[in-house]
């Protein structure tokens, strides 16, 4: 099945100028969706001594008298990456979050109809509006409410929360370091479940995560994923040399999975691409195309690729999420687009390629607008957000 990890929902990026004032407090709620499962151990009595590690709330209301509060440990666990990637884990900052559900806004009946720029003229006039107001302090005071604890490590990664009210929980912490001239973010996702069938709660390992942060105007990673039969390799400089045909200014590389959408009932995302690339090409557009697929049944990929006639591009193939073009890209999700130059520069980021296909009526429009000029690159410190 298609991975998913990330990030965040189509309405907080259709409304981002709208929720400024919710987002400074939502913040602590979100997580990605990458899902480690807890596993519920047998249910103990409190300990009466409190260990070093133990974490405090930091935000919401206090547990009333009689409320069911629970224990909950765990570990974070660095054993799966290199001895490089491997952190002081007590310099991350980590916060246990209760997910809370915020009403919708009182959005109009065509919403749907509206387009980008009518949505945001919309959603400013709302949030300066009488009742928009009343809304955002309304749903501020949700979240000011839900529990918030901060995790306090010690050497082995250990954490232990305590007086922990049953609900769902977002677990969630980052810290960016250098290596060897490349910026890596390394972060700890996990949401849980407290049960208030269980007096502790004792967690499987969470894994730290770690991502390269690429940004427009870096150097592109190496690119060296296997052709259909499995045999050759296929990377960046095939697109500049191949026989017959002119070198591409521009590359729009393609992570896919042949699940993309198909699960939610909506058009095949690939399908979406080589139509995308059809147009900028008939409208006078050099643009390679490099798809590479992450399902792990390669001749399954395939026969899919011929069945939807997908002749746009080159197509290459990791067998599965475990490969190194994807571990240097930082793929967490699929699809993922980057828009490279001829000379291998990225000239749009996976940050800013996910942020525009939101906002924009198109994946035409999307890269028309990045090669024309007419939107700037992220900025970096944006892109680390």
């Amino acid at each position: 099945m298609t991975k998913s990890i990330p990030t965040s929902s189509r309405f907080r990026l259709l409304v981002r100028c709208f929720a400024k004032t919710i987002i400074r407090y939502a913040v602590f709620c979100l997580m990605g969706t990458l899902l480690v499962s807890p596993a519920l151990c047998q249910a103990q009595s409190r300990s009466k001594s409190k260990s070093p590690n133990e974490a405090r709330q930091i935000r919401g209301k206090r547990p009333s008298r009689g409320q069911k509060l629970v224990v909950l440990k765990g570990r974070i666990d660095q054993s799966m990456n290199p001895e490089k990637f491997q952190i002081n884990i007590k310099n991350v900052k980590t916060t246990l979050n209760q997910q809370v559900q915020l009403p919708r806004a009182p959005f109009p009946r065509d919403w749907e109809r509206y387009s980008p720029e009518q949505k945001i003229k919309w959603l400013k006039a709302f949030e300066n509006s009488s009742n928009g107001k009343r809304f955002l302090a309304a749903n501020k005071k949700i979240i000011d409410d839900a529990p918030a604890f901060n995790l306090r490590f010690n050497k082995q990664g250990e954490f232990i929360v305590y007086d922990v009210p049953p609900g769902i929980y977002g677990l969630q912490g980052r810290i960016d370091e250098d290596i060897n001239g490349v910026k890596y973010a390394f972060e700890v996702f996990a949401e849980i479940k407290i049960s208030d069938q269980f007096d502790e709660v004792a967690l499987d390992p969470i894994p730290v995560l770690v991502t390269p942060i690429l940004t427009s105007g870096m150097k592109a990673p190496k690119i060296s994923v296997s052709t259909h039969n499995g045999k050759k390799k296929l990377g960046f400089d095939n697109l500049q040399t191949k026989k017959g045909k002119p070198d591409p200014k521009f590359v729009f590389l393609n992570f896919w999975s042949t699940k993309d959408y198909v699960a939610k009932g909506k058009a095949d995302y690939q399908q979406t691409v080589q139509e995308a690339i059809h147009t900028l090409e008939a409208e006078g557009y050099k643009v390679g195309l490099l798809s590479i697929c992450l399902d792990e049944d390669r001749p399954a990929a395939i026969k899919h690729i011929m069945k939807k006639q997908f002749k746009k591009g080159l197509h290459g193939f990791t067998n599965g999420w475990d490969h190194e073009t994807v571990d240097r890209y930082g793929v967490r999700s699929t699809p993922s687009g980057w828009l490279l130059d001829k000379d291998g520069k990225i000239v749009m980021s996976q940050y800013e390629f996910y942020n525009l296909t939101k906002v924009k009526d198109s994946l035409v429009t999307v890269l028309k607008d990045r090669i024309d000029g007419k939107d700037a690159p992220t900025p970096a410190e944006q892109a680390q957000k």
